[in-house]
């Protein structure tokens, strides 16, 4: 629970007839994250495992875009053979996509038939008040027109500035668009022209292509239209008849290539020689019984396991990391791979970020009623949403809403109100708020103890032995830290402390601290051993000046001291949450009290508190999560983890 889970490193050694078969059963398993299998002799993949790469991709293209157009959404599935050759399937994806041809080719052709006939009839529509022939309009020797659109209030300007040679018939389309026929002789043609263009008319293009009157040209398009659209469901019902026909077999095909395309990319990291291939990963050790014995049995036992663990695989071999827990924590993950993926072997901390997160939620959003509102809202997510995240956002939620009740009981508060059957109001944040804020700093003392301890047990795992004592997160760090804390409480308490508890408490980290580089460099071969971290901090420091080394090792004794005091006020930041979060529902009783006298103000009460708490609810709870998230990512995950981890990724048929 406290670390990743343990893996095993297995490298395979099979016949190449037996690899494709062991392949699938690996991607059913879903337990070998791949790595690169390397040989001596080299790595080239066989010709036969290359050769019908090219064709399988462009097979699935053509089979997931007839999907699309027969709208069939294929499901994952694991097939437990693959019995369809490559030919027989190219050959039924022909067939069905020449028939699919045929069809969509009349569709297409019918639905650029429809867009040409749409735009006739928008462009009848202008014309259709002129009982004239289209093709006879401005061919008058002694008239001129002018149709187009205009705006409406632009036409008792045009009636009046055209003068009396020129008629002017405003009417509206179906559409509802405002159109205008301006008619005038020849003469009074560009004085016309003139004040159109000035009160900003579109002219209409006269379709060149049409012949007859207007009104007819429209009926014929219109009829045509109805009769296009009577085809277009025909042709629509044929696709989907073959969407029918083929739903089964073309979801099989689209499986049979998905799996061939996965076996592909996992045979990339294979190694070939000629008549063996090698398969390398890791695998949970838990599962690594399991593993074997399905590898023995899909070889009939033809097949050479070599296991190893991970410290037998040299420093350079990156360890993928596996988190795995409880229905009630691996929500809690969530929160820690948003900072990053642990390192194999280290301390994994969603143990600790669960418990921390709910209690500093409940503290900071101490109410009986808002936390079980939040409860159920939780437990609603949960049941009700598809998605994983989804889901273990409402377990949080959930958990977080009970915290919140737990510590409303101790407030005395439901709905912001407190309520006289509830214990003694005195643990509310309002009645001592100078303790409730001091009590927050030692929950982030006793927070960010944890971290630097946690720090030091990962130091210890790695074999870090300099950075283990000589770290400001180390034993160094933590002795100062605490000696602080001790004689600053002991001040307070007894106003005695003495120089030689101070000296060596305090003064002596900090020297410490501040010859850090040196004392490495003493215990460097004994800290430096395995080829570990500290190793590369080493190399990492390089060759600099004395004096530019001593700047930094100031300034590194500056920001210790300056990290553990700002980190330790920070946690100020939760009681101060939970004294707005009282005073803003008393702000919501009082404003509740000044409203209850004005008319209808029964009605309005109950407004003010139930859009007030729901306020709280939703507003303050999403900052209190911020602040929840915040604190433990910046003043606890900064000291201990390294986010330089890689997730465990099994490869999987079913992706």
């Amino acid at each position: 629970m406290l670390q990743p889970e343990r893996m095993r490193k297995i490298e395979v050694l099979v016949l190449e007839k037996d690899l494709r078969r062991v392949t699938a059963a690996l991607g059913a398993m879903r337990a070998l994250h791949l790595t690169q299998a390397v040989l001596e002799t080299g790595t080239d993949i066989p010709e036969t495992v290359t050769q019908s790469a090219h064709e399988g991709d462009v097979l699935f293209a053509r089979v997931e875009e007839l999907c699309q157009s027969l709208s069939i959404e294929p499901k994952v599935e694991v097939a437990a053979d693959l019995p369809s050759s490559l030919e027989s399937i190219r050959d039924y994806v022909n067939d069905v996509r020449e028939r699919m041809d045929a069809v969509v080719g009349r569709l297409g052709d019918m639905r650029d038939e429809e867009t040409s006939l749409l735009q006739l009839v928008s462009e009848m529509e202008t014309f259709k008040i002129l009982d004239l022939p289209v093709e006879r309009i401005n061919r008058f020797s002694f008239l001129h027109f002018a149709i187009g659109s205009i705006v409406e209030s632009s036409i008792d300007t045009l009636e009046r500035e055209s003068g009396s040679r020129t008629i002017v018939i405003p009417f509206r389309t179906d559409d509802g668009d405002q159109k205008v026929v301006a008619i005038t002789d020849r003469k009074g043609r560009w004085a016309l022209e003139g004040v159109l263009a000035k009160l900003g008319f579109k002219d209409a293009a006269i379709p060149s292509n049409q012949q007859g009157l207007p009104s007819e040209i429209l009926r014929n398009a219109r009829l045509r239209l109805g009769k296009l659209e009577a085809e277009k469901i025909s042709v629509e019902s044929a696709i989907e008849r073959i969407g029918c026909q083929e739903s089964i077999r073309l979801t099989a095909v689209w499986n049979r290539l998905r799996i061939e395309k996965r076996l592909r990319e996992a045979e990339q990291f294979f190694a070939h020689t000629s008549a063996t291939g090698v398969i390398a990963g890791w695998v949970p050790q838990d599962r690594l019984g399991e593993v074997k014995k399905e590898l023995i049995s899909v070889t009939r036992n033809r097949c050479v396991i070599d296991e190893r663990a991970p410290k037998e695989c040299g420093a350079s071999e990156e360890v993928p990391v596996l988190l795995k827990h409880s229905s009630l924590l691996r929500p809690f993950e969530m929160l820690v791979r948003a900072y990053g993926v642990p390192r194999y072997g280290q301390i994994e901390p969603t143990f600790f970020v669960a418990i921390t997160f709910v209690g500093m939620f409940g503290m900071m959003f101490g109410d009986v009623g808002h936390g079980l509102v939040l409860a159920v809202a939780g437990l609603c997510l949960r049941k009700l949403a598809e998605s994983g995240q989804w889901r273990d956002a409402g377990v949080i939620f959930g958990f977080s809403g009970l915290s919140a009740a737990l510590f409303g009981v101790l407030y005395g508060e439901v709905f912001g109100y407190p309520v006289g059957w509830l214990p003694s109001p005195k643990w509310a944040p309002m009645h001592m708020p100078e303790r409730f804020l001091m009590f927050a700093v030692f929950i982030g003392i006793g927070m960010i103890s944890l971290a630097v301890i946690l720090n030091i047990v990962n130091r210890i795992l790695r074999r870090d032995y300099a950075m283990l004592f000589f770290d400001k997160y180390g034993v160094v760090g933590i002795v100062f830290y605490w000696g602080a804390l001790g004689l600053i409480i002991r001040y307070v308490l007894s106003n005695d402390v003495s120089g030689w508890h101070v000296a060596f408490l305090v003064i002596a980290p900090l020297v410490i601290l501040l010859f850090r580089e040196p004392l490495q460099h003493l215990i460097g071969h004994v800290a430096l051993a395995d080829g570990n971290d500290a190793v590369e901090h080493e190399e990492e420091k390089g060759v600099g000046s004395v004096a530019s080394r001593a700047f930094e090792a100031v300034i590194e004794v500056y920001e210790a001291v300056s990290v553990y005091l700002a980190n330790t006020v920070s946690f100020v930041r939760v009681g101060a949450f939970a004294l707005a979060h009282a005073g803003l529902c008393a702000a919501i009783f009082s404003l509740e009290s000044v409203v209850r006298s004005f008319p209808a103000g029964p009605v309005l009460s109950v407004l003010v508190i139930v859009s007030g708490n729901l306020l709280v609810i939703v507003l303050e709870g999403m900052v209190v999560s911020i602040q929840c998230v915040r604190l433990q990512f910046y003043e606890c995950f900064s000291k201990f983890f390294v986010e330089s981890g890689r997730s465990f990724v099994p490869f999987d048929l079913r992706r």
